[in-house]
């Protein structure tokens, strides 16, 4: 809802695959790593990688879908490297409803009027 009105309507997964922002890899680093050297060794893989929260010891990426079938040698070679580049461990998965809601709000906040919503094949 925005405004009064309805922005979007469709199952989680219609929604997450129209709003979502890609997947997220969570990765917890030594203190002395550097982020930049975890996201050098990650662009090899991902071209497309953005840093969306940064501390200390954690890093959380933003990963597109459309480079998911790279995931797998991603993953691999982290797995076999990550002491080399500091990661201590690391974790994955997709956007979430919460997600979903954050950038339709954010679509609200700039008055687009389009509403979205999904189609549902009527023959079966």
């Amino acid at each position: 809802m925005g405004e009064g009105q309805i922005r979007c309507c469709g199952s989680s997964l219609f929604l997450k695959n129209n709003f979502g922002k890609g997947f997220k890899l969570q990765i917890v680093k030594n203190r002395e790593t550097k982020s930049y050297v975890i996201i050098e060794h990650i662009k090899q893989f991902i071209n497309d990688v953005k840093l969306t929260e940064e501390s200390d010891v954690f890093l959380q990426l933003e990963l597109p879908i459309v480079e998911s079938s790279k995931f797998g040698q991603l993953f691999n070679n982290l797995d076999s490297h990550k002491n080399d580049i500091g990661v201590v461990n690391y974790g994955f998965g997709s956007c979430t409803l919460e997600d979903v809601f954050l950038k339709v709000s954010e679509i609200n906040d700039h008055h687009q009027k389009d509403i979205l919503v999904e189609k549902h094949d009527e023959t079966q």
